[in-house]
């Protein structure tokens, strides 16, 4: 759109003459001095204001008392004279800052007429000029042992590229490596320091001026470009504490085990969780070690073997003390304590370097029957509801072998047993989670409840009364962008589909995406895609069909000890699942009750060898 100028003849600034600046020298306080003859106001998007500082016959305009403009044309024809001139103004303005915009304005005399006037303290030499001054390395021995402490430019000779003196503002506050400036480094109270984009050559070498008692943090950049640093850093001989902030922990390990560098001062932070590098190193090779006989497995024979591994790796245990140590994933490999935050993490590495999606899944839960020993036998005691919060995982699974491609909730914490292979929340669909002993509160401002859909009528009832719940601040904007990102989690094709459907779910560089008020298509195809997705039970002829491939490939059971076993297991969890999943109430935010039917016991099957046992 074309815009609009709206003329003025002249602003009513205070125009001088030569000896009226004589006269009022000892009240003037000059900031800014410029050649300039128009200057522009914009008042709105498309119109603008052109007024007029200066003309040819009144060539010198003082504003509000600080800022003089001068006619170029009239500077050109009378430079000597006005250079004159502007050397005593400048001797005598009482302003501790004096910007010279125009570098034409700059020489010399002018220097020497800055050094004469002891109230000044900071000048700007054209730094807001199209054409740059570029600081000399005369300039600065001139000014020096002043009483300036800041000269402002935008460039600076070669001799002083190096030179870190608070005196050359270009190079204290210029960035060295990102947005990270000399005056950061110089900075004693500012002790972190950011790095989140892959560094420059000139960046790296500028790794020299961090001080050891900083602490770098790096993320967003490759961890290629992670090794380059750690190196540069060894060549230094630094021992700055570098914290890598960890996203995708399986190109991480891929590229930094196959490379050889050492950096003793050197940390992995994971969610909020930071562990030394070394002890990270060691960890992850024995969680590889872990999975390694699953190597030659289908995918639901492999989330079997990591769900075994998990459910069994010690008793649940809280340490009261200092929580901590039974919820971050190393910290539970090297002490006796584990809760279900514990078992969920475990699960969840396991899966991922298996390449098995999953994403969190924490809730509120019924914990009122946990120190109850039930002994197999139903609920005869009537206890007070008491709610608790847990920790569990939603899970993608994926195997033609076995006819699955379905999202499930998993929760090895209640399958927890040293001594049994217990599978009742091995894969359960939301319909089956609703029927647990522990049943589940709907929260009001979470999405997990769009996963307990059959149909896309449920889908949209369910969304609208999430909407209506007390206190919800949900619209579709935000169930869309929550559903996304957790369906983007679970399966990453899907995702990039979804992408290149909408543009406007691409994030930005900080992360965020902006979606319009208007998601509805975008919201169908969510729907749909739970719906083909999720409350696909995994029966439990199938489940036994992948556990005996397990027991025997990767644990070794012989035929004649194999189906003995799968029989004993069989009857444990058919006998457990009685009371498991008994008839519950699920109770709503909202006071809303369900009463939840006793369902199909899903161990209650002859295995085909077995019959005759």
């Amino acid at each position: 759109m074309k815009r609009v100028f709206k003329h003025y003849e002249r602003e009513p600034y205070k125009v001088l003459s030569i000896n009226e600046i004589n006269n009022q020298i000892n009240n003037l306080s000059i900031e800014g001095i410029s050649l300039s003859n128009k200057g522009y106001w914009k008042i709105d998007e498309d119109n603008i204001v052109e007024f007029i500082y200066t003309d040819y016959e009144h060539p010198i305009v003082l504003k509000d008392n600080s800022d003089l403009y001068i006619d170029p044309d009239y500077f050109l024809d009378h430079t000597n004279e006005l250079t004159d001139l502007l050397c005593f103004i400048i001797e005598n303005t009482k302003n501790k800052e004096l910007n010279i915009f125009d570098v034409s304005l700059i020489n010399q005399k002018v220097k020497e007429a800055i050094l004469r006037n002891s109230n000044i303290e900071k000048i700007s030499l054209g730094a807001y000029s199209d054409n740059a001054y570029s600081l000399t390395y005369d300039d600065y021995l001139m000014f020096k042992n002043s009483h300036v402490k800041s000269i402002d430019t935008k460039k600076v000779d070669d001799k002083l590229k190096d030179v870190f003196d608070p005196l050359i503002n270009h190079n204290y506050k210029k960035n060295l490596i990102n947005l990270i400036t000399y005056s950061d480094l110089a900075n004693p109270k500012m002790k972190y320091l950011s790095i989140n984009k892959d560094l420059t050559e000139e960046e790296i070498n500028n790794l020299q001026y961090i001080p050891n008692d900083k602490i770098l943090s790096i993320y967003n950049i490759e961890p290629k470009n992670l090794i380059i640093i750690l190196k540069k850093l060894n060549e230094l001989n630094k021992n700055i504490k570098v914290v890598y902030n960890l996203e995708n922990k399986n190109d991480f390990n891929n590229i930094i085990f196959n490379n050889d560098f050492k950096y003793d001062n050197f940390y992995i932070k994971e969610s909020l969780n930071e562990v030394r590098f070394k002890t990270y190193l060691q960890m992850e090779k024995l969680l590889y070690s872990f999975i390694e006989p699953a190597k030659d497995l289908s995918d639901f024979e492999k989330y079997i073997y990591a769900y075994n591994i998990t459910k069994s790796f010690k008793q649940y245990k809280e340490n009261n003390e200092n929580r901590n140590q039974a919820r971050n994933l190393y910290d539970i490999m090297l002490n006796d304590y584990m809760v279900c935050v514990g078992y969920a993490k475990l699960f969840s590495d396991l899966l991922e370097k298996l390449n098995i999606k999953n994403i969190d899944l924490n809730t509120v839960v019924d914990i009122s029957y946990d120190n109850i020993d039930n002994n197999f036998t139903d609920f005869k005691e009537q206890v007070n509801v008491e709610k608790g919060y847990h920790a569990r995982r939603r899970v993608h699974i994926v195997d033609p072998k076995y006819g699955i491609d379905g999202i499930f909730i998993t929760d090895p914490t209640w399958d927890n047993d040293l001594f049994n292979d217990l599978y009742l929340h091995i894969a359960m669909t939301d319909d089956e989670a609703k029927n647990n002993r522990r049943y589940l509160w709907v929260q009001t401002n979470d999405t997990d409840e769009l996963f307990d859909i059959h149909t896309m009528n449920e889908f949209y009832e369910k969304k609208e009364f999430l909407k209506k719940l007390k206190d919800s601040n949900f619209t579709d904007k935000n169930i869309a962008a929550d559903l996304f990102k957790k369906i983007k989690g679970l399966d990453p094709e899907f995702g990039k589909k979804m992408l290149e459907k909408y543009d406007y779910l691409q994030e930005d560089e900080y992360g965020f995406n902006s979606l319009p008020d208007d998601v509805s298509n975008l919201l169908n195809d969510l729907g749909e895609y739970i719906v083909s997705h999720t409350n696909k039970k995994i029966d439990g002829k199938t489940l036994f069909d992948a556990i005996k491939v397990v027991y025997e490939k990767s644990y070794g059971y012989s035929e004649d000890m194999l189906d003995a076993k799968l029989e004993e297991v069989r009857q444990f969890n058919e006998l457990k699942f009685l009371t498991s999943f008994p008839i519950r109430y699920k109770i709503y935010e909202d006071g809303r009750k369900e009463i939840i039917d006793n369902i199909e016991n899903k161990f209650s099957f002859e295995l085909e060898n077995n019959k005759s046992l």
